[in-house]
């Protein structure tokens, strides 16, 4: 890679193989000076992507808006080197479209155990190379890493990329006959359809013959195998989190998890990815608490039975029976209640978007699903205003589902229906979605809330 910024906590990189495209989007820029238009101030918001003229060199780059300041004032990110810059409104230029479809070329990449100070020697430096794993770099020169003790050591191999089919969804309003193979802590309960049974008997004959090797490095998402602790065979299982040497796997074909070391982690073959996750989550419309947990077990577990889904308030939710009688446990599920959040977007002074805390680890294996697309995207070429789509993020360039609310000639505005943020770009570069991540099978993760009184408040940065 290319250093191309330091910031405080990291640095922006751009692989060599993309800095023929950046010289030549700079040239692109530069003869056309003079013949960009001036943005409208009503149409400049954050996400906004443009072209602005750096006050140090003179020089025009393409630019990201980052935030809308008082009195027509902004902060820009320039999207292709990573530095931002102060600028008034009447200084941002509109894009053409033909750099609109090139995606940012400046990666950034946080850096640990490094001085700030010292980062910067990296902006003259050649023969860089980065190791990112769990959102921190490891910065090389050559072999050596790079950092305040300067130890020399050998880069870990890189690991093969390899996904689950997408995962099935069961449909609504229909008894669907199967097992409950796990109930969790966290109320969700794991169903596996009986069309699924025969398939996954066969994967765990084919898995008990295996004896597969530690996987030569560890990432969140990544697909594996790893023996449960209580019988000690081979499983399927996807990293959930990483702290240290710890390692929380979740069993994709049962829905339970278990902490291992780095060691237990183990390769996966590719015979063993055909089939999808045997286990899928159901919220159950009756909810129950940990120490009820042992009683829903021994209702739900280890017999056949039928589960329904529908959507009941603003939920889709599942009822399990026997027969025809519904299997009773805790409480009736409130259709409307209040829950626990983490905010994701301010749109403006008293409106938000909010992520729902019961949902970010179905949300973070929705993410894991979109990037796995990246070999199989296919563009969209019928999009209208409603559309929802897979878009790349200017902002890190990571694939995202999106609604179209706005369209005008070849550029649309979309809204990040899991997030609540907005941005502009050419509908060319927008791709399709499939049919098992569409809303009406996945949700849209993020609410928007208006905050009560919210409307009285000054639209000012303090606020």
């Amino acid at each position: 890679v290319v250093v191309t910024h330091v910031s405080q906590e990291g640095v922006w990189v751009t692989p060599v193989k993309q800095m023929e495209l950046l010289n030549k989007t700079m040239d692109q820029l530069e003869a056309r000076r003079g013949s960009f238009k001036r943005v409208e101030a009503a149409k400049i918001h954050e996400g906004r992507l443009a072209v602005a003229q750096f006050n140090e060199d003179g020089q025009l780059y393409r630019c990201v808006v980052d935030s809308v300041q008082e009195k027509g004032t902004m902060v820009v990110r320039y999207v292709d080197y990573g530095n931002t810059e102060p600028l008034v409104f009447g200084e941002l230029l509109e894009l053409p479209d033909d750099l609109l479809t090139v995606p940012p070329l400046a990666d950034y990449v946080k850096v640990e155990g490094v001085e700030n100070g010292k980062l910067e020697v990296l902006l003259d430096q050649d023969g860089i190379s980065v190791l990112v794993v769990q959102g921190v770099g490891t910065i090389f020169l050559g072999n050596e890493v790079f950092d305040n003790a300067h130890k020399g050591t050998v880069p870990p191999l890189p690991i093969t990329t390899l996904a689950l089919p997408p995962p099935l969804v069961l449909p609504l309003n229909r008894h669907i006959e199967g097992v409950v193979v796990h109930v969790s802590s966290s109320s969700a309960v794991w169903f596996t359809p009986s069309s699924l049974a025969p398939l996954l008997d066969e994967l765990m004959d084919q898995l008990a013959l295996l004896s597969p090797s530690p996987v030569p490095r560890v990432e969140v998402g990544q697909v594996c195998t790893t023996r449960f602790s209580l019988d000690g065979e081979l499983y399927r299982a996807v990293v959930m989190e990483m702290s240290e040497d710890r390692v929380k796997v979740l069993f994709v074909d049962y829905g339970n998890t278990e902490t291992k070391i780095e060691e237990d982690i183990l390769d996966i073959s590719e015979d063993s990815l055909n089939l999808p996750a045997a286990a899928i989550s159901i919220l159950p419309a009756r909810s129950f608490n940990k120490e009820q947990i042992e009683e829903v077990e021994k209702l739900l577990c280890g017999t056949k039975l039928t589960v329904k889904q529908a959507i009941e308030g603003s939920k889709e939710v599942g009822r399990f029976f026997i027969g025809m009688k519904e299997i009773i446990f805790g409480e009736e599920r409130p259709k409307d209640d209040t829950a626990a959040v983490t905010l994701s977007y301010i749109e403006r002074v008293g409106i938000v978007w909010v992520n729902l805390l019961s949902s970010l680890d179905e949300l973070d294996v929705l993410m894991g699903q979109l990037a796995d697309m990246v070999d199989r995207l296919v563009p969209d070429t019928s999009v209208v205003v409603g559309s929802t789509v897979v878009a790349r993020y200017t902002e890190d360039n990571k694939l995202y589902r999106a609604t179209v609310v706005e369209m005008v000639d070849t550029k649309v505005t979309l809204l990040f229906v899991d997030f609540g943020n907005y941005q502009e770009c050419l509908a060319s570069s927008l791709y399709a979605l499939s049919l098992e991540l569409s809303l009406e099978r996945v949700p849209a993760a993020a609410i928007r809330v208006k905050i009560p009184g919210g409307e009285e408040w000054h639209d000012n940065e303090e606020n």
